[in-house]
C-alpha cells in the first residue's frame, strides 16, 4: 500500500517538480556518500592505531588522518630572509616613562679629586630614577576617653566616642585595613592564609583565618544596601547579559550566576541551575536578555538576543570534524549572513525592523532544508530554526551586542578564584563572596579605585547617632 501511494504521488507531480526532487535527492546522496567516506577513513585510522597499541607501541607511528592540516611552518624557515616584509612601525614606544618624583637626592663632588679644590654650583649631568616603597607599619591608635569634673555643679562630663570614620562599631580594625583584606581577597583572589601571611610580613598584624573571614562577612553586611542598589539598576537597564558557572560550597557543586550591564556586575550563588534563579533576579525586567542557548533562559518572554560567538564556535568545530565541501559551503553562507547583519546600519527604526525580518528569512532558507536530512549540519540547523527570532535582535536594536562576551568576562575572575581557593566553606561564605564580587567587579568596571571605594562604603554605611558630639552627664 505504501509503495502504491508513493507511485500515485509521483504520477501526480509535474515534470519540473520531479526534476527538482531528483536534484535534491542527488545532493543529499552526494553529501551522505562524502560523510560515509570520512567515517570509513576515520575507522581505518582508529584500527591502525589500535593495532599499534596492541603491538606494545612498537612500529612506525600511524600517519595522521586527512582532516589534520599538515605543518608547513618548517618550510618557511629557510625563506625568512628572502622577500621579508618591512617591520610594521609601532604606534606606541616602550621606553621608560619617568614618574613625578616625590623626593630628589643630589649627588655632587665636594672637592676635586686631583687638586682638592672645593667645588660649587654645577649642572645636571644625568638622572636615574628609582621607585621604592617606604617601610610599612600598622598604626595603632588608643582612643582614651577622659572624664572631667565640673567644679561648679559637681557633675562628671564624659564625651561620646564616635569612631564611625575609622572603624565598624566597636571593632579593633580600621576601615583601611578591612578594605585591604577585602581587596586582596576579591581583586587579588588570594587565599585567606596567604592574606594572613602577607599582613604579618608587611604590617606586623597578626590575624587568624577566622578573624579574616569574620571581617569579610562584616564588609558584605555593610555593603548589602549597595548590593541591592546594583540589583535595582540591573532591572532597569535596557539589556542584561546572563551566564552561569560552576562553584563549590563545602565540597558540593553549585552555580554562580552572573548578570551584567555596561556598568554593573551582579552575582548570585545557588545550588540550582534552573530557570527560577534568573527569573527571580530579573523579575520586573523589561529589557533585552542576552544569553547563550542554555534552556534555563527560555522562560523569558521578552526580547532575547542569543550569543553568536557560541554559535560560530560550534560551526567551527563542525567544520573541523566534517571538512566536506557541503559543510564548508553551508558554514560560509551562515557566516556571510552574520557579517552582513553586523555591517547593516540605519537610523530608521522601520528599516532596522525590516532588515531583521529579512535576515531571519535568509537564515530559515539556509537551515530548513537540512534540519531533517541527517547531514552533519542538521543539529545546528535545528537550533537555527528554533531560535531564528532571537538571533538578529541586535539588528533592530543597535545598542545591543550580538554576543555574550560581557558575561563571559565577568565570570572569569571567579573561575580563577575557584581554581585557587577551591570555593567556599559555608552558605554565609558563598553569600559574602557573591556580594563582595558584585561590588568589587562593579567598581573596577566603573573605573573606580576599589580600595578607596570600599573604605568610603564602610564609612557611609554607618549613620552617626548625633550630628554633633554632645557630652553625657553622670
Amino acid at each position: 500500500m505504501i509503495v502504491l501511494r508513493c507511485v500515485e504521488t509521483l504520477i501526480s507531480q509535474s515534470k519540473e517538480e520531479l526534476i527538482a526532487l531528483i536534484l535534491q535527492l542527488r545532493a543529499i546522496i552526494t553529501e551522505q556518500a562524502e560523510t560515509l567516506r570520512l567515517y570509513a577513513k576515520r575507522i581505518e585510522d582508529l584500527e591502525r592505531e589500535i593495532a599499534t597499541l596492541k603491538n606494545g607501541g612498537r612500529g612506525s607511528k600511524p600517519p595522521p588522518p586527512d582532516w589534520v592540516k599538515p605543518n608547513t611552518r618548517s618550510d618557511t624557515s629557510a625563506t625568512l630572509g628572502a622577500g621579508k616584509k618591512a617591520r610594521k612601525k609601532r604606534q606606541h614606544n616602550f621606553t621608560w616613562h619617568r614618574l613625578v618624583p616625590t623626593k630628589i637626592v643630589e649627588h655632587a663632588c665636594e672637592q676635586c679629586p686631583d687638586c682638592a679644590r672645593t667645588l660649587s654650583g654645577g649642572w645636571e649631568y644625568s638622572r636615574h630614577q628609582i621607585i621604592e616603597i617606604p617601610p610599612i607599619a600598622a598604626e595603632v591608635v588608643d582612643h582614651v576617653v577622659v572624664a572631667r569634673h565640673c567644679g561648679v555643679c559637681g557633675k562628671v562630663c564624659v564625651p561620646n566616642l564616635d569612631t564611625t570614620q575609622e572603624t565598624l562599631g566597636q571593632s579593633h580594625y580600621g576601615h583601611r585595613l578591612v578594605s585591604l583584606i577585602a581587596y586582596l581577597r576579591m581583586a587579588g583572589r588570594l587565599p585567606k592564609r596567604t592574606i594572613q601571611a602577607l599582613l604579618a610580613v608587611l604590617l606586623g598584624v597578626s590575624l587568624s583565618v577566622g578573624q579574616i573571614s569574620e571581617l569579610l562577612h562584616r564588609v558584605a553586611k555593610q555593603g548589602k544596601s549597595s548590593y541591592d542598589a546594583l540589583l535595582a539598576s540591573l532591572r532597569s537597564s535596557p539589556y542584561v547579559h546572563a551566564d552561569e558557572t560552576g562553584w563549590r560550597e563545602d565540597g558540593q557543586n553549585g552555580y554562580l550566576w552572573s548578570f551584567s550591564t555596561a556598568s554593573v556586575r551582579y552575582f548570585v550563588y545557588a545550588h540550582s541551575r534552573s530557570h527560577s534563579i534568573p527569573e527571580q533576579v530579573l523579575s520586573h525586567f523589561l529589557g533585552i536578555l542576552i544569553s547563550d542557548f542554555y534552556n534555563g533562559y527560555h522562560y523569558y518572554l521578552g526580547l532575547h538576543q542569543r550569543c553568536w560567538v557560541h554559535l560560530l564556535r560550534d560551526v567551527r568545530e563542525l567544520k573541523q570534524k566534517f571538512p566536506t565541501e557541503g559543510v564548508l559551503a553551508w558554514a560560509k553562507k551562515l557566516r556571510d549572513i552574520y557579517d552582513r547583519a553586523k555591517a547593516f546600519s540605519s537610523a530608521c527604526p522601520k528599516a532596522r525592523q525590516a532588515a531583521r525580518l529579512s535576515f531571519q528569512a535568509q537564515l530559515l532558507e539556509l537551515a530548513v532544508p537540512y534540519q531533517e536530512c541527517g547531514l552533519p549540519q542538521s543539529v545546528l540547523c535545528k537550533r537555527l530554526v528554533q531560535f531564528e527570532a532571537e538571533l538578529f535582535t541586535f539588528v533592530e536594536y543597535p545598542q545591543v551586542p550580538s554576543e555574550n562576551n560581557a558575561a563571559e568576562r565577568s565570570v572569569r575572575p571567579r573561575v580563577i578564584a575557584r581554581k585557587i581557593s577551591g570555593g567556599t566553606r559555608s552558605a554565609e561564605g558563598s553569600k559574602t563572596m557573591a556580594v563582595l564580587a558584585s561590588l568589587f567587579e562593579t567598581w573596577r568596571l566603573q573605573g573606580q579605585n576599589a580600595l578607596e571605594a570600599c573604605r568610603q562604603m564602610l564609612i557611609d554605611s554607618q549613620k552617626p547617632t548625633r550630628t554633633q558630639p554632645t557630652p553625657t552627664l553622670s
